[in-house]
């Protein structure tokens, strides 16, 4: 089992609307605007390099279709709802469809270009929905 392969679950309501790179080395740009505003500096979005890259493969509910290109997977801009493991395999829902991703590592920047660890890009998300919740609550 490979570590690391849910931790995209904290980009929840995020879309991936950039795809780049090539086999081993793939790259997403997250847009997600309430956990980016919860770092310094301004953007909108976070980078994530996934390396060992497998696969990468969208399945599209509608259409019933899958592609493996990345130009196709990022025209569709996947919005991220939830993360299952699936043996050594991202599995992630997306709000059209099905995101399956077999990679070793990821890394994580803060789309001004300063690392940010996963334990970081954790915290802030627990602390937002937490100031959400108590929001709610009032």
């Amino acid at each position: 089992m490979r570590d690391n392969v849910d931790i995209l679950g904290v980009f929840h309501d995020g879309s991936i609307v950039e795809v780049s790179g090539a086999l081993p080395k793939i790259n997403f740009r997250i847009k997600i605007e309430y956990l980016r505003n919860m770092f310094p500096s301004k953007g909108d979005s976070f980078l994530a390099s996934l390396s060992g890259c497998e696969s990468i493969e969208f399945y599209n509910w509608e259409s019933e279709t899958r592609t493996k290109a990345l130009n196709e997977i990022q025209a569709e801009e996947p919005e991220i709802l939830s993360i299952e493991q699936q043996g050594d395999i991202a599995h992630i829902i997306c709000s059209t469809g099905e995101l399956d991703v077999l990679y070793k590592d990821i890394e994580f920047q803060l789309d001004s270009g300063e690392s940010v660890t996963y334990k970081e890009l954790a915290d802030a998300c627990n602390k937002y929905w937490d100031d959400w919740k108590s929001r709610a609550n009032s």
